[in-house]
């Protein structure tokens, strides 16, 4: 997607403006999607942002956006959020899904079709924080505090990270070829690889099985062969806030001793600091069931069971990644944040990262498009809202400008003129105020 616009630059409301109708915190997708749709309602807008720049974890995503046929969409949504979600709140995702495409064009986005390699395996989506800095929970308090009800708290989406003291952020770890494994710090394998939901894989490490030997130990390493070593970048698929890319054939990352190499499964089970017995024995098991074709411990599809060469292998060292929580302040279908009898919150909206509508499972492009849907859901409301205007408003001391503070001491806000009227635009927390 290429955005139309430019973004703005630092600024701080003076407070001798006029009080804005519509506040926002946050300038991810969610954010930004709402203050378009608010202002094209006819409404004054102010947005806040904690970072020095917006756009917030879309920044480091896939990119990735979908849409499902309307025959098939609330039931397929409900499906992979285990029916956790009301389905008049997917309902209205679903409609808004249809819109996203017309309207990023309308803006002077561009979208392509994409089909991922058909050799690609569930990948692990980025406990360490690899997406934005922004991401401090800070929504949820400011929902709680004023009342709200919660959802999903059980789930966040992450995958398996390497780190580095390198870099402040670990990389996520994939593979575009079927003939690796994941152990653990013992050398054991603790789950099938390949059959966990993408963001959900980390889920992985909670499955444990009385009849076998291990519980599962960190650090876990993912052990792979020459064929998997040259298939593509073991971090690649997603973005990363780190400045640096990832070599196509992982031999720069060999180089700087991320991953390490040995000729059999005894030496690489040295620098791995495991036994080499057990790491031997589980690599010849694994082996044992690729060739028959059936994963007797752990179940792994056979079309995903691939011996490896155990005459060339790698590994890396792989810990948790936590990329964001779905868990938030519960929201209606008009984006409304509830309080915990249903009934909403006056003029608290709430939308993308802070509270997405997904419960369990998170189809590709769920983030990014749960953002932009209920974005535009919340800030179209002020058609027909009146404007906010604080309780106890003294001339120069607005509740607008308490939020900003003065000389940037609490927050940025970013300022700019939008389709001719004011929008100050300024990380992911997704609030939308005022009264409705």
């Amino acid at each position: 997607m290429a955005a139309a616009r430019r973004p703005p630059s630092p600024g701080c409301w003076n407070g001798a403006e006029p009080v804005p109708d519509v506040v926002i915190a946050g300038y991810g997708p969610a954010g930004a999607a709402a203050a378009i749709a608010a202002h094209d309602a006819g409404r004054s807008v102010l947005v806040l942002e904690s970072a020095e720049r917006g756009g917030g974890n879309a920044r480091y995503s896939g990119g990735f956006l979908f849409d499902v046929p309307d025959e098939a969409a609330v039931a397929h949504l409900d499906a992979l959020c285990f029916g956790r979600t009301d389905r008049r709140v997917l309902g209205a995702y679903a409609a808004g899904l249809h819109e996203l495409d017309g309207w990023l064009r309308s803006l002077g986005g561009t979208t392509a079709p994409f089909d991922p390699p058909p050799a690609r395996l569930p990948a692990p989506f980025p406990s360490w924080p690899v997406g934005h800095r922004g991401n401090t929970g800070a929504g949820l308090v400011m929902a709680q505090q004023a009342g709200a009800a919660l959802w999903h708290m059980y789930g966040c989406f992450g995958w398996f990270a390497f780190r580095t003291p390198e870099f402040p952020a670990p990389f996520a770890v994939d593979f575009f070829a079927a003939s690796h494994v994941f152990v653990d710090a013992d050398g054991r394998r603790f789950a099938d690889e390949t059959g966990y939901e993408v963001h959900d894989r980390l889920r992985a490490l909670l499955t444990y099985l009385p009849r076998n030997p291990n519980r599962p130990r960190l650090p876990s390493w993912a052990v792979f062969d020459e064929a998997a070593r040259l298939a593509g970048p073991l971090n690649g698929l997603l973005g990363t806030p780190n400045d640096y890319a990832w070599s196509p054939d992982n031999s720069a990352e060999i180089g700087r001793g991320w991953i390490i190499s040995a000729a059999s499964p005894a030496e690489l089970a040295g620098p791995m600091g495991v036994d080499p017995e057990v790491l031997t024995s589980t690599l010849e098991q694994y082996n044992a069931s690729a060739r028959a074709g059936r994963d007797q411990t752990f179940g792994r599809s056979a079309d995903t069971l691939v011996p490896m060469d155990l005459g060339r292998l790698y590994a890396i060292e792989t810990w948790p990644g936590i990329a964001g929580t779905t868990g938030g302040p519960r929201h209606d279908e008009r984006a409304r944040v509830l309080r915990p009898d249903g009934q909403p919150i006056p003029g608290l909206y709430a939308a993308g990262a802070v509270s997405l509508a997904w419960g369990h499972l998170i189809e590709h492009g769920g983030g990014l498009t749960d953002a932009m849907v209920f974005g535009r859901i919340a800030g179209a409301r002020w058609r027909t809202a009146p404007p906010w205007r604080p309780a106890h408003r003294r001339p120069g001391h607005d509740r607008a400008r308490s939020a900003c503070g003065r000389g940037h001491r609490r927050r940025r806000c970013h300022r700019r003129q939008h389709r001719g009227g004011p929008v100050r635009r300024g990380t992911p927390g997704d609030y939308f105020g005022p009264n409705g």
